[in-house]
């Protein structure tokens, strides 16, 4: 069953492209599946047509005989995007786990003892929802800032492995319920959308007390403006084209954004480009 799913996936993919008749999908379909029969084939494209996602159009042959020729239904279409897009996630999940093992293991994010942080308050966020790998960055923070009074604003399974356990906030961070000026330190984990990026920042920069500073931990969307553009570049930049739908804010819209709300904005190479303003 798993076989065939993948195969119809693949044959999916195929008559994204172009139109084909059976014998056209099965020579393709041969050349990573040789011993796949043409009857199992006709008989999993039926599959497909009872499903909705192709329908076959009998075309009059020039010289033989007439053929059945499959294309894409809407509903076929609509898969085929899925599929590129669970593709992505993938790719960008291996990626960001990549990214923090380098980080981990390589140029080691005890790097953050050389951050002049605050003895003032300090908070820690998600921009949306924090990923399982998130949790190695969330831990070496709140170690980082053990003697202090350490706000989070999320869920509780999100810091359930990580202790001393912060002090637990309601709301999200485009609103939380805390006078300003109150925080020395924030750091926002995660990947950004882009209809909540400003938002989260102005409540930042309320939130910051003068002199404090924020730091954007955000794996793989961000590279120095000196480098060419890295591979978690490239995926992004085409998932914000071809799914405009995760709104995915770009590299260029974070430095502007960040740019317009503090006096002052850099970049520190942790094993990824953390982002910090100061206030």
């Amino acid at each position: 069953m798993v076989l065939k799913s993948r195969i119809q996936d693949e044959i999916l993919l195929l008559l994204s492209n172009e139109s084909l008749h059976g014998y056209g999908i099965w020579s393709a379909i041969l050349v990573d599946y040789p011993y796949m029969r043409l009857n199992t084939l006709y008989r999993w494209m039926n599959n497909l047509e009872t499903r909705g996602f192709v329908e076959g159009n009998i075309e009059q042959g020039v010289k033989g005989p007439n053929r059945k020729v499959y294309l894409l239904t809407n509903d076929g279409r609509q898969r085929v995007l899925l599929l590129i897009r669970n593709a992505f996630k993938l790719i960008i999940d291996i990626y960001r786990k990549y990214q923090l093992f380098s980080a981990l293991h390589f140029s080691n994010l005890s790097q953050l003892s050389e951050i002049s942080f605050s003895n003032s308050r300090a908070l820690i966020a998600p921009f949306n929802q924090f990923f399982d790998f998130d949790h190695n960055l969330l831990q070496i923070l709140v170690d980082a800032m053990r003697g202090r009074r350490v706000d989070f604003v999320g869920r509780l399974q999100d810091i359930s492995n990580v202790h001393p356990k912060p002090r637990i906030l309601k709301g999200t961070i485009q609103n939380l319920p805390v006078k300003k000026d109150v925080y020395g330190d924030i750091w926002l984990l995660g990947v950004p959308k882009k209809s909540t990026f400003s938002p989260s920042i102005e409540e930042c920069k309320r939130l910051l007390m003068r002199g404090g500073t924020l730091y954007l931990a955000i794996p793989f969307l961000l590279s120095s403006s000196d480098r060419a553009p890295v591979f978690g570049s490239f995926i992004t930049n085409a998932m914000i084209h071809i799914f405009p739908e995760l709104e995915l804010i770009e590299s260029h819209e974070i430095e502007s954004i960040m740019q317009s709300f503090f006096r002052e904005t850099g970049v520190l190479e942790l094993g990824f480009p953390v982002v910090w303003a100061r206030k």
